[in-house]
């Protein structure tokens, strides 16, 4: 018989326990799930009961973590969160929480457990590992408590985060940043990194630019989306962090080398002739398409240099000191 909703004295949640399936010694066994109003347990109920008539309720006693981990990582973060996210979590999941602690089960995961795969992941790969792998944990069971209410609290919250300091970037000087504009001159695509000097992009946003983002007339820049590659599509264009796009001004320096770059681009499409793709990429291919061969990351600390100049406010960056850039 169906059981009802209750409230306990003192607590604003309802609840509804669910008998569940004998357990294989022939012990009697039931789950309780809460919610804010009645109808939202019942709507729980409704779907576990569901859940259960088809075989794929998730039941604590005998699920293990590597089975949690990757239910969670398909059903909930692969059709909600963006590609690379996925893949980042998925890829952790794989290598590092599954092999130390995929065997346990989900219900009898303790701190200690924990503690002792952050000790080892630290051990033999680096602390920097090891706290991306609690933090993925961590959102992980955040879930099972909060949402499917396969444990009554997060484990990961009594183990302390590894101790991570990460060095400071390293960031070049006004002659080095003259000699390494002066030595990519001749490059096709130089304009690339007086963009990163000028404007603080990131490298998969300054692949994603196109002719449309750009007014030369008003000197404005709009960054819209990046052109990023992924372990299973491949590269692939999407809208910016946060999806939301944002104006940067340019140096009058910056306007000029985009014409120029604009003029050696038309000069290419004329020599591909019907082999061009006129995709209005700024950085394309030699046939217009999107350019596979990632930079390298030189152009990030440049843009690392020239963002530290521009905030601080020094003259002494050569791309940041309009007009003479």
């Amino acid at each position: 018989m169906p059981q009802k909703p209750y409230r306990i004295p003192g607590r604003a949640l309802w609840y509804i326990r669910i008998e569940l399936p004998p357990s294989p010694d022939g012990k009697s066994r039931q789950r309780t799930v809460s919610g804010v109003t009645r109808k939202e347990v019942v709507e729980k109920q409704v779907a576990l009961l569901r859940e259960l008539h088809a075989g794929t309720a998730l039941e604590p006693s005998t699920l293990t973590v590597g089975e949690y981990l990757t239910r969670w990582v398909e059903e909930v973060v692969r059709p909600s969160r963006a590609v690379r996210t996925y893949e980042g979590r998925e890829s952790m999941i794989r290598l590092h929480l599954i092999p130390h602690l995929g065997g346990v089960l989900l219900a009898k995961l303790q701190p200690a457990h924990i503690s002792a795969m952050l000790a080892a992941i630290q051990r033999d790969k680096s602390a920097k590992t090891a706290l991306d792998s609690r933090t993925v944990l961590h959102t992980a069971l955040n879930h099972a408590v909060r949402k499917w209410q396969l444990l009554p609290q997060n484990p990961v919250d009594r183990v302390d985060p590894p101790r991570y300091e990460p060095e400071p970037p390293a960031l070049w000087d006004e002659a080095q940043l003259r000699r390494f504009l002066a030595g990519n001159r001749d490059y096709r695509h130089s304009v690339l990194y007086r963009l990163a000097l000028d404007t603080g992009l990131r490298q998969a946003e300054l692949l994603g630019l196109r002719w449309a983002d750009v007014d030369l007339a008003h000197r404005l820049l709009s960054v819209r989306r990046q052109s990023i590659k992924t372990q299973t599509q491949g590269y692939i264009t999407t809208p910016t962090k946060g999806r939301r796009g944002r104006s940067v001004a340019l140096t009058p320096g910056t306007v000029a080398a985009l014409v120029a770059h604009r003029a050696a681009q038309d000069a290419e499409r004329a020599a591909a002739g019907a082999a061009w793709r006129d995709e209005d990429r700024i950085f394309p291919n030699r046939t217009g398409g999107r350019s596979r061969r990632r930079t390298s990351t030189t152009p990030g600390r440049a843009r690392s240099a020239g963002s530290a100049c521009r905030t601080s406010g020094s003259t002494a960056c050569a791309t940041c000191t309009p007009p003479t850039c």
